[in-house]
């Protein structure tokens, strides 16, 4: 047909609105993808602090068992000082287990997000 009522110029520009609406949603889920990986990213790095954090505060508890357990042997403390100190170390020990937990889960979750996680 020779005139068709503008269906064409319509049809482009619905084209053209859905070109436009698909690159607004790809740079959309970029954006997100981006903003997910830094986030990832941040937690692997406060991960790995806390856990150097906890690897001295563990080292720190042991010597504190050591002198305690001395000054025990000394009479220069109680039994319930000594329990106390190995209370400490047990707690800080369990925290570094926990912290090596949550550092592994969050290197394999940016491994994951990066694309690298060899499987």
């Amino acid at each position: 047909p020779i005139y068709n009522g503008g269906v064409i110029k319509r049809q482009q520009k619905v084209a053209n609105i859905n070109t436009q609406n698909a690159k607004l949603q790809k740079q959309s889920l970029l954006l997100d993808y981006e903003s997910n990986a830094i986030k990832i990213f941040q937690s692997y790095t406060n991960s790995l602090k806390q856990l150097e954090t906890q690897k001295k505060t563990y080292a720190l508890s042991q010597k504190l068992v050591d002198l305690s357990y001395q000054r025990f042997q000394l009479a220069a403390a109680t039994i319930i000082e000594l329990r106390e100190a190995q209370r400490s170390f047990e707690n800080a020990g369990f925290r570094l287990v926990n912290l090596s937990y949550a550092a592994k889960i969050a290197e394999v979750e940016l491994k994951r997000v990066s694309g690298k996680l060899g499987l």
